[in-house]
């Protein structure tokens, strides 16, 4: 069963910032396979998604819409902020994930509630230090799952069939719980920091 790290909202279970360090790179492919069938076989019409299942599952954390502006080191940047935190899935592959489906499977097989996007209000507290010489933010990051997918899909035209598409990596989906450790802060020099993928939330470049 697949277990995420949990990590508190609070300055003091964010790391020091780590500059020029990059994310961690994984590949990721996306295939199709098809399989025909009689003609007039086809129930329930083409592009009709007939399974989506989970493959993989592995720790990630999404940027979400809070974050603080720049400020020049040396100094800490302190916030208390009420405001509408929000995040949503990232798919990499092409065809479009039927949620509902991919979602059970991903709760049966690895024990991660993931939702296509989240949305909660609250009062934001953050402190990070920034060092000298250095200009950042404070990002807020939400924890939830890379997954792989595969999907079965009706087809049409002269022979009916199904379709089978696979993506092994890069589709992002947030955990469905707005609990307090489920929310990280991260000081970032990045205008558009990216999503940190297999790993505890940490401070990044």
């Amino acid at each position: 069963m697949h277990k995420a790290a949990k990590i508190a909202s609070t300055a003091a279970s964010c790391a020091a910032l780590v500059l020029g360090t990059a994310l961690p790179a994984f590949a990721q492919t996306s295939s199709r396979a098809q399989a025909a069938r009689p003609l007039g076989a086809c129930g329930t019409g083409a592009g009709t998604v007939l399974s989506a299942t989970a493959t993989s599952a592995a720790t990630a954390w999404l940027p979400t819409s809070v974050s603080s502006s720049f400020v020049a080191g040396p100094g800490t940047i302190t916030r208390t902020v009420s405001a509408d935190s929000t995040v949503g899935a990232t798919v990499s592959a092409s065809f479009e994930v039927d949620e509902s489906l991919l979602f059970a499977s991903a709760k049966e097989t690895y024990g991660v509630a993931v939702s296509g996007s989240l949305s909660h209000s609250a009062s934001w507290s953050y402190s990070i230090n920034i060092p000298s010489s250095v200009t950042a933010k404070v990002q807020q990051y939400h924890e939830g799952d890379e997954i792989g997918i595969k999907q079965t899909y009706e087809t049409g035209g002269t022979v009916c069939g199904t379709a089978t598409e696979t993506s092994s990596s890069g589709n992002y989906f947030p955990w469905s719980s707005s609990a307090d450790d489920t929310y990280c802060y991260a000081g970032t020099t990045s205008q558009k920091p990216g999503i940190q993928v297999r790993s505890t939330c940490t401070n990044t470049d």
